[in-house]
């Protein structure tokens, strides 16, 4: 029978705790869960105890029980487009949504541009080739092998791509877009929804696999609007400084 002694500790900043001068009974210790941590489970039976403890080498040793805990993996995701070179750099609009596209020239060879999450954030590429009047183009998501980024309070890496919405036409104005407004209103933002070509992805894949598209009726010089939702995996800032100032190693998937 275990005691519900009401006994609790707060632990130091090394994760020590200690208790003294315990009624005799049998024990269990536990732990509270910490919003950013998880709490390993041990063997059975390791957080448990009995008072009084008789240490087996005679010299009244404390009883120790380890607690183990490591930092909290978290996933979220963020709307990204293909740019250019540069953040922004050929926007659909000048000023509200932030959606850009690319241009290519039919015959140039393969081409990479770099997919923005969020506006700013390098989350992947976007690998474009032709040939024969096909365009060849493949999502790919930046990984596990590149430096961390931050994502307000979290520092993430980019481990896939949840969704894809891809459009080529010979001009921006081709773009499936909303409508301009005003006699002589250019369109405005674009309808990822409404592109030519789209997928998704449960789980998140590292890459979309080359997409196909008939580009034999087009102009030579092309205009590619890439949109995608890529996923991040990443633990929360604070606890990942604490963790790695320990000489913690971290793994994403």
């Amino acid at each position: 029978m275990f005691v519900d002694s009401g006994y609790s500790q707060i632990t130091n900043d090394k994760g020590y705790y200690r208790f003294d001068d315990l009624p005799e009974g049998h024990y269990r210790v536990t732990e509270e869960g910490q919003k950013y941590w998880t709490l390993l489970t041990g063997a059975e039976g390791a957080n448990e105890v009995t008072i009084p403890w008789y240490c087996p080498c005679g010299n009244g040793c404390p009883k120790f029980i380890s607690l183990q805990n490591r930092p909290k993996l978290f996933r979220g995701d963020e709307t990204a487009w293909a740019a250019q070179e540069d953040p922004g750099e050929y926007r659909f609009v000048d000023r509200g949504n932030w959606a850009t596209y690319v241009t290519y020239d039919v015959g140039e060879g393969p081409q990479e541009y770099p997919l923005f999450a969020g506006q700013t954030h390098l989350a992947g590429y976007l690998n474009v080739y032709d040939d024969n009047g096909k365009l060849y183009v493949t999502y790919q998501a930046l990984g596990t092998n590149e430096d961390p980024d931050t994502i307000g309070d979290y520092t993430v890496k980019w481990t896939g791509l949840k969704e894809y919405h891809l459009h080529v036409a010979n001009t921006a104005d081709d773009i499936p877009r909303t409508p301009g407004r005003g006699r002589n209103a250019v369109p405005g933002n674009p309808i990822p929804g409404q592109f030519m070509n789209k997928d998704s992805f449960n789980p998140a894949t590292a890459s979309s696999g080359e997409i196909v598209v008939d580009i034999s009726e087009l102009n030579d010089s092309i205009v590619i609007a890439a949109h995608a939702v890529m996923e991040w995996e990443g633990y929360y800032t604070e606890v990942f400084d604490y963790a790695i100032d320990l000489g913690w190693q971290f793994a994403w998937r």
